[in-house]
């Protein structure tokens, strides 16, 4: 699996490759990959998802040499995702890479929250939460909206998906937000029980314990002054 440390690597591995052939490249990247830049906690992908846009020279020959010297299969870098992504330019895009021959760019926080939505995979759903709580983007009305700024509705098919995909989502936010409700009173609940325990300790004179805080010298002597005892008397054990 390949993390951001290890995308980088690559990167750069490939733009080496592309000028030592005399090539070069610049590719749009989402999915997975465009997560591990800053925007998943950890997260790794498989491979990369991404839209050539500017190429000059045997780039698959550059591709193809960096998939066999790390163990890659040939289309690590692929384009699997040209058929259902926005055609409309995307200007929040940001730059993850750039070197002499390779430039990288990602897809914004926005453009890949609509695209997670349309597609609405098991596997988006993490990716889904992340992207909500950085883009602020929370009702479905707001997701709505978005997908309809991200996405031409003139563009092929891309009407007739949302019309199927929003509803669904409508359904998974409702349930994450029960979800997320019942935890929260969880939470208040066992945080309510924990506080009423230390009020009757401390209104009965005996402090709660805090097993963080190391007892002082002077208690610390006094308990082995009181293990001493009892070790010569057994009256005392």
């Amino acid at each position: 699996m390949l993390d951001r440390e290890k995308l980088e690597a690559l990167f750069a591995e490939l733009d080496v490759e592309l000028e030592r052939i005399d090539a070069s490249a610049e590719v749009y990247v989402a999915g997975g990959a465009r997560m591990a830049f800053g925007l998943g906690d950890g997260r790794v992908t498989s491979d990369v998802d991404a839209a050539f846009r500017k190429t000059q020279g045997p780039v698959g020959q550059a591709l193809a040499a960096v998939a066999e010297r790390n163990g890659l299969a040939p289309d690590w870098i692929n384009s699997a995702m040209a058929g259902s992504a926005p055609t409309s330019a995307d200007t929040g895009e940001s730059t993850l890479y750039e070197g002499r021959r390779l430039r990288i760019v990602g897809a914004s926080p926005k453009r890949l929250l609509a695209m997670k939505v349309m597609a609405l995979r098991d596997k988006d759903h993490n990716d889904i939460r992340a992207l909500m709580k950085i883009t602020g983007v929370r009702s479905v009305e707001q997701i709505e909206t978005l997908v309809k700024e991200e996405y031409a509705y003139d563009q092929p098919g891309a009407g007739a998906l949302a019309q199927l995909r929003l509803p669904e989502f409508a359904k998974w936010l409702q349930l994450e937000d029960q979800t997320g409700a019942a935890s929260t009173r969880v939470e208040t609940i066992l945080q309510t029980r924990t506080d009423n325990a230390r009020t009757e300790q401390e209104e009965i004179g005996e402090p709660p314990p805090n097993p963080a805080t190391p007892p002082s010298p002077a208690q610390g002597a006094s308990a082995e002054r009181d293990r001493q005892i009892a070790e010569r008397d057994p009256r005392q054990r």
